[in-house]
């Protein structure tokens, strides 16, 4: 199973947030957002649970 289909609408956050802007390519942004409406997720909630994935494996070495 794709990591981040574990978490379609499982995922929900009661702490402040930060805004992050990114700069992607087109063609990976049009790929992603795709991906993420397949999963019915927030391109934010996605990234978000990217980003704690490789927090926790960095944050266990």
């Amino acid at each position: 199973m794709p990591y981040l289909k574990q978490f379609v609408r499982n995922w929900r956050r009661r702490e402040k947030t930060e805004v992050l802007t990114a700069l992607i390519p087109e063609s990976l942004y049009g790929d992603f957002k795709g991906y993420c409406d397949e999963l019915n997720l927030f391109i934010s909630e996605a990234i978000c649970l990217l980003i704690e994935r490789e927090m926790t494996r960095y944050l266990e070495n």
